[in-house]
């Protein structure tokens, strides 16, 4: 019986050696042919590979990363005109990433190469940024109401029933207007932050693998310091109950 899959995951990914060799191994068994290797990088430029050797060759250098890395193929015709198909496609963008696999042939071989496939994505997935991109427009935005309306409070009970010249007025009112346009900045930063710590899409290919662990390095010490600071205030504000505890 013949079948057609076409799904679409939606979640981040950090694609290794190890993770594209098996998926490339496991298109290969469902087209019984050797599937090619592309890539799309952001100079918009199609690269093709001979194989995962030379896909790991690459060296997927800041200036030309890689944006879609695609394996995909097409079996032998058969008596009735039909033919196997597969493609694995990750895609990336700055604030979202996807995963598209595309199966055509018998029902049940294609039930077998996408449980095959699903195995290795999920070793393959990162939700962190993924997560974060969906939701960073509307924290922000939220922030930025609760931020311009304690301002808002803030400037208005400073100033009410007081009287202020015209000069300190027209300061107070560039201040506010500052301070309420405050968040846009730091949501960029912020932005920006998220998504050189909590990167979408992640290919470890050439300089992709130094950059993954450069990134990593940075991410951890920024965990670390962030328990350090927790840790320090909980002992400042419980320490001194803790040694009265025990001086009893």
């Amino acid at each position: 019986m013949k079948a057609r899959l076409d799904h679409t995951f939606k979640h981040g990914f950090v694609v290794n050696e190890e993770a594209l060799r098996r998926i490339h191994d496991i298109v290969s068994k469902h087209i019984n042919e050797s599937p090619a290797v592309n890539a799309t990088l952001t100079d918009g430029v199609t690269v093709e590979f001979s194989s995962i050797d030379e896909l790991m060759k690459f060296p997927n250098a800041n200036s030309r990363q890689i944006d879609v890395l695609r394996i995909e193929g097409f079996g032998p015709r058969r008596d009735d005109d039909s033919r196997r198909s597969a493609a694995v496609a990750f895609h990336r963008n700055r604030d979202y990433a996807t995963i598209s696999l595309d199966l055509a042939g018998e029902d049940e071989q294609i039930l077998l190469t996408r449980r095959g496939i699903e195995e290795v994505l999920d070793g393959t997935a990162r939700y962190v940024g993924h997560t974060l991109s969906r939701w960073e427009v509307p924290i922000f935005w939220a922030f930025c109401v609760i931020f311009g309306g304690v301002v808002s409070l803030f400037s208005t009970r400073h100033f009410e029933g007081s009287e202020v010249s015209s000069t300190d007025g027209a300061v107070a009112l560039a201040v506010l207007i500052a301070l309420l346009a405050l968040p846009i900045p730091i949501g960029i930063l912020l932005g920006r932050a998220r998504r050189y710590l909590f990167p979408i899409g992640v290919y470890e290919i050439g300089a992709g693998i130094e950059r993954n662990r450069k990134v990593e390095s940075i991410r951890l010490g920024l965990f670390k310091a962030t328990y350090g600071v927790i840790g320090a205030i909980l002992l400042t504000i419980y320490g001194p109950y803790i040694v009265e505890l025990f001086s009893n």
